[in-house]
C-alpha cells in the first residue's frame, strides 16, 4: 500500500514513466512497475547476500531492505509497457508455459535496464 513516507519517490517515477511511455500512469501501474523490480533475480540476491535465514529457512524482508532495489526508468517506450503488461498478466494469474515465458522475459528486461546503470 502507497504511503505518505514514499509519495515524493512515487511521484518522480510517475513522471518518468510519464516521459517515457507518453501517457498518464495511474497508481497501480507505478506499484506494478516496481513490482517488477521488487520480484526480480537481483533483488532476490540482495535479499539473501550477507544475511541469515529465519529458523524455518526464509528471509526477512524490511523496508530497509527496499531502500536497497533499484528501480530504472526503461529505455523505450515498448520496454516499459512490455514490463507493465507483463506484471499485469502474471499478477491476474498466468500459469504453465505462459507463466515461465513472462517470467523469463520479464527478469531479461529488469536485469538489462539494471545494468545499465
Amino acid at each position: 500500500m502507497p504511503t505518505n513516507r514514499t509519495y515524493k519517490r512515487r511521484e518522480e517515477l510517475r513522471k518518468g514513466l510519464f516521459q517515457v511511455l507518453g501517457r498518464e500512469i495511474g497508481d497501480t501501474e507505478v506499484l506494478r512497475y516496481c513490482l517488477a523490480f521488487m520480484n526480480s533475480s537481483y533483488a532476490h540476491k540482495e535479499s539473501v547476500t550477507g544475511r541469515r535465514p529465519t529458523p524455518k529457512g526464509s528471509y526477512q524482508i524490511s523496508e530497509e531492505y527496499f531502500k536497497d532495489i533499484p528501480v530504472s526508468l526503461p529505455s523505450t517506450r515498448e520496454e516499459g509497457e512490455e514490463i507493465l503488461s507483463s506484471v499485469k498478466k502474471l499478477v491476474r494469474g498466468t500459469v504453465g508455459g505462459q507463466k515461465a515465458l513472462l517470467e523469463a522475459r520479464l527478469s531479461e528486461l529488469v536485469t538489462n535496464l539494471l545494468s545499465q546503470k
